[in-house]
């Protein structure tokens, strides 16, 4: 736990009181000590300010995804004004919450240098995936009807055309979150983690609402979630990022994920 003494000479670096922003925001030292969070930010993960401060900015990063020594030893080996592949970017993260759940977010660390000292402000935007211009219980009852009509042996990888009109009726009603995860893969494709979390936002704890077409398409189809993996992966996030990644990566995360659903079922 850092000293009081310690925080307020961080927090004397910032050029302005965290509090006035109205984006979540967190403070932290060089060593990436948390030195100040302002309500907005309680306000959305939950944390409380006696939680927080003086405690290492490692404990907001899901212990499931992240080794924590390794996101300590990227701040150390950090120094201002150098490349850094997580400083100065914005990036799509799982934020921890209290519960132990995840909240996912777009998180931008910015360097704030002051004499021969540096911080870092570091700025949340929780991705919301409850903003859509239709009706998602409306259109996903009529798409939950057409994917039940067909075969259970349909696993999705020709073009057959009723299961083409499908899969685009799919990439629409779920374009956030399919954007969101291929976003995410691109960032994380030189990441040990990539598969697993992919897997945990696809499979696992499928983010905003790709849980309903997972439960749906898992019992329809009874196939370990291959059917599925096929029309997210395969069909629509793939091709949509292959122009800003390698092809032989993919590959390796294709099959990486079936294996990830293997042993999980």
């Amino acid at each position: 736990m850092a000293s009081s003494r310690s925080i307020a000479k961080v927090n004397k670096m910032m050029p302005f009181e965290v509090s006035i922003l109205n984006d979540p925001v967190v403070v932290s030292s060089s060593t990436g000590v948390i030195t100040d969070i302002n309500q907005q930010f309680q306000k959305t993960f939950g944390w409380t300010h006696d939680e927080l401060i003086g405690q290492n900015c490692h404990l907001l990063i899901p212990s499931k995804f992240v080794r924590k020594s390794a996101h300590d030893r990227k701040l150390k080996g950090y120094s201002f004004g150098r490349e850094s592949p997580i400083i100065g970017k914005s990036r799509i993260v799982p934020v921890a919450t209290p519960e132990d759940g995840e909240i996912l977010v777009h998180i931008k660390i910015i360097p704030i240098r002051s004499k021969k000292e540096f911080c870092f402000m570091v700025l949340f935007d929780k991705i919301d995936f409850d903003r859509r211009l239709y009706d998602f219980a409306t259109e996903f009852k009529v798409i939950s009807n057409r994917i039940r009509k067909l075969s259970k042996h349909e696993d999705f990888r020709e073009n057959d055309i009723e299961a083409s009109i499908l899969i685009k009726d799919i990439s629409r009603l779920f374009a956030k979150e399919l954007e969101v995860i291929g976003d995410f893969i691109v960032e994380n494709r030189h990441s040990k983690s990539v598969l697993p979390m992919s897997h945990h936002f696809l499979v696992r704890t499928p983010i905003g609402n790709l849980q309903h077409l997972q439960k749906l398409m898992e019992k329809t189809f009874e196939n370990n979630n291959i059917s599925y993996l096929n029309v997210c992966c395969l069909r629509i996030i793939f091709p949509s990022i292959l122009s800003r990644t390698e092809a032989s990566f993919l590959n390796e995360l294709k099959v990486g994920l079936y294996e990830e659903s293997e042993s999980s079922c």
